[in-house]
């Protein structure tokens, strides 16, 4: 079986069982790899990786897991995983636009009523759950969410008229635990 990319779980799914490297005396795997790679169950990739510009993945500074992972899975590699990261980018990013000018309505008084109100609280909920850990490329998803402005405003507007419920907070602290930093 090839190398096998998730972006929440960074790992390697080999032909043996498990999915765990068979490594030799010296710490070799059999592709003659040598250490370990970002999993996401031994080590967190957070600590190891970065989003350059929302898009590329970057080692943290002297770091040789991040390094041996970025390189080993190729998780820059343009039609493999980048266009992917920046499609998925931009439907987050629209939701969350289309969601805050929404939001602005109930504000602004524009729009009151509670068919209104309950649309976009279920709206807000389907994009918290679309980026919680367990849903495909998830990491890029939380990152998006959690680094876009709209989104603070979103739930800024949310609150003030009371409209941020409890349950979204709790989706909210999952988003956060795999979201990566970014370095524009």
């Amino acid at each position: 079986m090839k190398n096998r990319t998730s972006l929440h779980s960074v790992y390697v799914s080999d032909s043996n069982p498990g999915g765990h490297s068979q490594k030799d005396e010296g710490g070799h795997d059999e592709s003659g790899r040598r250490g370990s790679l970002c999993n996401g169950i031994s080590n967190r990739p957070q600590d190891h990786l970065y989003f350059k510009n929302n898009i590329r993945f970057r080692a943290k500074e002297n770091d040789d897991l991040g390094d041996t992972t970025i390189s080993t899975l190729d998780l820059n590699n343009q039609e493999k995983h980048i266009q992917s990261r920046l499609s998925i980018s931009q439907e987050i990013a629209t939701k969350v636009e289309d969601l805050k000018e929404k939001s602005k309505l109930v504000i602004s008084g524009n729009r009151t009523g509670n068919r209104f109100k309950y649309k976009l609280c279920n709206d807000v909920r389907a994009l918290l759950e679309l980026c919680r850990p367990t849903t495909p490329y998830s990491a890029v998803k939380a990152t998006t969410l959690t680094h876009d402005e709209y989104y603070v405003q979103l739930k800024n507007n949310l609150s003030r008229c009371g409209l941020w419920h409890k349950d979204f907070n709790e989706l909210e602290r999952l988003i956060n635990e795999i979201s990566y930093d970014i370095d524009a």
